[in-house]
């Protein structure tokens, strides 16, 4: 498959960096095409743990990366990022990493706008993400290019800093750290448009990564408690400059169960000790904030939506294992509101706000299935909960997680 898009199905946090590690060793780029340091995938490698904001997690492949002009970036952040990778060098990320020069910069002053009441109440992470966006859309942003005219760029961030208040020692030490990052990723940048199509053309494999889900999408989720940008398949074409023609093959990922982070709707939340300990078994706090997810049982509705929206090919399950020692396990397959059953998504807050799930109850399969690695290895009642997934959303599971490690998947 020359081109394949890798997108959450849920709200985020379904373990998409140990997806596209995986499949990264067989492509030729890896493409983050939208969102910023509210990223915070995750990558286990031979027990240790990294954890990646900005940098495609394909990079610990030694393959080519492309950070899109979907993206909104802290130069300074991405800087840091690129010394801290453990066992990848700086050098080596130099040679592995290309930047759009079309793509957004965050800017202290941005993560300054970033604390309002509405924020916390959306949940953000405070990295000045939504704020770079709005200046995106009001056309007053600033592009990666600027880098190339670091003396102009520093004074400009100098006097916006000023403006929207900044500490001022603060705004002085990050300009420093910039002065002298600027010139090495203004080497990076580049037509990513042009890049990712040049590829393309000459049969290289690609793979197309998002941050969040396909329900923080700006469009598509469950607004207003969503992100900045397009999180489905359609940002991972405007956000690569990759045409919708030419991407060949859509895997969703999703979750055994359910999480989200922040306010907002989750039908099928649990609030009780069965919910903690799914939070505790599946370490679920946030890889950038630290923050504690809220959880609830797999909502089925939602992931055959997503599915449709996308035009998911295939799915990878995440996390089966967190599901082993449960008596009994739920699965939202429809909700009711007003008397009345539907297997659609509201797209209306206030039906969906007021709606309750319908759940089907299976028997929990009671075995441990960490680290298995084929499919035939699975608990029969294991099985039969993936093939239940696969006959609801008609879509094929083709791996399956048993584990954070690279090498705890099954494929089929």
């Amino acid at each position: 498959m020359p081109a394949q898009a890798v997108i959450g199905l849920q709200w985020g946090d379904e373990g998409k960096g140990k997806i596209v590690d995986l499949i990264s060793d067989h492509a030729d780029m890896v493409v983050r095409y939208q969102g910023g340091q509210n990223a915070g995938h995750t990558v286990v490698v031979k027990g240790e743990k990294r954890v990646f904001h900005l940098l495609p997690s394909g990079i610990l492949q030694d393959k080519k990366c492309l950070l899109g002009n979907g993206m909104v970036i802290d130069p300074v952040g991405l800087w840091e990022e690129a010394n801290s990778i453990k066992g990848v060098t700086l050098d080596q990320v130099a040679e592995r990493v290309m930047i759009s020069d079309r793509a957004q910069m965050i800017f202290p002053y941005h993560k300054k706008r970033d604390v309002s009441e509405l924020s916390k109440k959306i949940g953000t992470t405070g990295r000045g993400i939504g704020p770079c966006y709005v200046d995106k859309v009001k056309r007053t942003g600033l592009l990666m290019q600027e880098l190339r005219h670091l003396d102009i760029l520093i004074k400009r961030v100098r006097e916006l800093c000023a403006t929207e208040g900044c500490d001022t020692e603060t705004t002085s030490e990050y300009l420093k750290t910039l002065a002298v990052c600027g010139p090495w990723l203004a080497d990076r940048l580049v037509n990513g448009a042009y890049e990712i199509n040049q590829a393309y053309d000459a049969g290289q494999t690609l793979i197309l990564e998002g941050a969040q889900g396909t329900w923080l999408d700006i469009d598509h989720g469950t607004y207003p408690f969503v992100t900045s940008s397009n999180t489905t398949i359609g940002g991972a074409c405007t956000g690569s400059g990759l045409p919708a023609s030419k991407v060949d093959h859509v895997l969703g990922i999703v979750k055994a169960y359910t999480t989200r982070v922040g306010e907002g709707v989750l039908p099928t939340e649990l609030r009780d000790q069965t919910g903690e300990y799914l939070r505790k078994r599946g370490n679920e706090f946030g890889a950038t904030t630290g923050r504690p997810r809220r959880v609830g049982w797999l909502d089925l509705v939602v992931v055959k939506q997503a599915a449709i929206i996308n035009g998911a090919d295939e799915l990878a399950v995440m996390k089966l294992d967190v599901l082993d020692e449960l008596d009994e396990i739920q699965v939202a397959v429809a909700y009711e509101f007003d008397g009345k059953q539907t297997d659609i998504f509201p797209s209306d807050t206030h039906v969906l706000d007021q709606s309750k799930p319908v759940y089907r109850t299976f028997t929990g399969w009671k075995a441990n299935t960490i680290g298995l690695q084929k499919y035939e290895e699975l608990p029969v009642k294991a099985q039969e909960y993936l093939q239940f997934m696969e006959s609801f959303t008609g879509v094929k599971v083709r791996f399956i997680s048993t584990g954070p490690g690279r090498e705890e998947t099954i494929e089929r």
